[in-house]
């Protein structure tokens, strides 16, 4: 029983492995078809797996011959509309730069010696539409529509968006508006193949709500295009763009600076700050001075107003980080020292401060993350820079140095030498003053006898 169940087991995988050869010879008789997509104006590469050597290629386009290949070397590229784009290699076939008419169905037949057929193998070329209108840079109040589709649709054939950020969409055609998140590079996927489009919004860069400096930091506002959108590209839609500048002290905002499209750039000459424009040839419209003041903490805004009246607009807060001592920064040897760091405000969650001291300074802190340090005496080793650092996760986003200068306190015996030292100058100078003022009585004797033979005084005989 055993042996007739083997016997039955040995027939049947026989006869599917006979199906399966069966099968095999019949797709390639048949053409196994390989979808190809492709823009207008590429280059299209139609490769097989190397053949033997004893074989001849015909390459046909909906059943007209355009090129082929023998066994000795020789290329043949028929006279077809297609003849001076097309190069034949041993296993592929080159097409130059695919017209718009030039899609369609490729096959490759490969036959002995004997003009016998031995595999025929089966290409569609499909043409792939990539675009989006309007084209140019998407404007605040505009839309754009992405295409991506193939112009003969196919169930093979999916295809969708990556945006910028790497998310996928499972659209041939979307619609986006004008928002800094849409600027950059969308990618058309069809199966393997990527189409890369460029999407200019004009749309500011997004920035952090609150930035920091210091009097030891550079200060940089931070105003920019997204995606590299130059002034040229909206020069023609545009009428002003202009800088402003609200204290934290106060509500009222100050011009800084003030573009007209068809004047030159015009900074307001009272607003006293110093400060320095980007290249806003290249839609930087940044501002920055080389280092920052206290009275830099405030709203600033950039603003743009178009042909249309309607604006576009960024702020930006800043906040000035510095080191408040207590009673000073200089000190006598002993006296009690405090120090705050701080920006005004409270901190967010994940920001925190970090001090470092004078290599000097054998102070040591029972938290180095505190925003008050206190010292009950201070000695001459602490003086120095004291440093204030304000990170954020990771990253340390601005510091601040304060300079201590602590003079030694005087004991008793400087003070007894002081005091002596003093005596003695001043009795030096008593004693200069009782001989310049006799000396200056002794010149005012001589002055009353000027007489040859001088006679005491009295009466005389005549």
């Amino acid at each position: 029983m055993l042996t007739k169940i083997k016997e039955l087991h040995k027939s049947t995988m026989k006869i599917l492995i006979q199906h399966l050869i069966i099968l095999i010879f019949m797709s390639k008789e048949a053409g196994a078809e390989e979808i190809i997509t492709a823009m207008v104006g590429e280059d299209v590469t139609l490769r097989i797996s190397k053949p033997s050597t004893d074989v001849y290629l015909f390459w046909n386009k909906d059943g007209s011959k355009i090129a082929s290949a023998n066994n000795l070397g020789g290329k043949f590229v028929e006279d077809t509309s297609l003849k001076a784009k097309l190069t034949v290699g041993d296993n592929f076939l080159l097409i130059r730069s695919i017209g718009a008419n030039d899609f369609g169905i490729f096959e490759c037949q490969i036959k002995d010696s004997s003009n016998r057929p031995r595999e025929r193998i089966v290409f569609n070329v499909i043409k792939l539409k990539v675009g989006r209108n309007p084209t140019g840079p998407v404007l605040p109040w505009m839309e754009t529509t992405l295409t991506c589709e193939v112009e003969t649709p196919r169930t093979e054939i999916q295809t969708r968006w990556k945006t910028p950020q790497g998310e996928f969409i499972l659209k041939a055609t979307h619609v986006i508006k004008a928002i800094s998140q849409n600027s950059g590079q969308w990618t058309c996927v069809a199966n393997n193949k990527k189409v890369s489009i460029s999407v200019p919004v004009v749309a500011f860069t997004p920035a952090p709500p609150h930035h920091y400096t210091s009097e030891n930091s550079q200060l940089l506002v931070p105003f920019s295009f997204s995606f590299g959108i130059r002034l040229d590209d909206i020069k023609n839609v545009t009428t002003k763009i202009e800088w402003f500048f609200t204290p934290k002290t106060s509500s009222v905002a100050k011009k800084l600076f003030s573009l007209s499209m068809t004047k030159s750039l015009k900074p307001e000459v009272d607003h006293e700050r110093n400060l320095k424009l980007s290249d806003v040839n290249k839609g930087n419209f940044s501002l920055w001075r080389h280092q920052g003041q206290k009275s830099d903490a405030g709203s600033y805004t950039c603003s743009i107003t178009f042909t249309n009246e309607k604006t576009l607009k960024a702020t930006t807060k800043f906040e000035v980080l510095q080191i408040i001592p207590s009673p000073g920064a200089h000190l006598t040897s002993g006296q009690q020292l405090k120090l705050s760091c701080t920006t005004g405000e409270h901190l967010p969650p994940d920001m925190q401060l970090k001090w470092v001291l004078p290599k000097t300074s054998p102070q040591l802190l029972t938290d180095q993350h505190s925003a008050n340090l206190t010292f009950p005496e201070v000695s001459t080793d602490d003086s120095g820079n004291w440093r204030c650092e304000l990170w954020q996760n990771n990253t340390s986003l601005v510091s601040t140095v304060i300079t201590l200068q602590i003079e030694p306190i005087l004991n008793t015996w400087q003070l007894v030498v002081m005091c002596v030292a003093g005596v003695i100058l001043l009795v030096l100078l008593i004693l200069i003053i009782i001989r310049c003022r006799r000396h200056k009585q002794r010149r005012l004797r001589h002055q009353f006898c000027r007489c040859k033979n001088p006679q005491p005084k009295g009466f005389y005989r005549t």
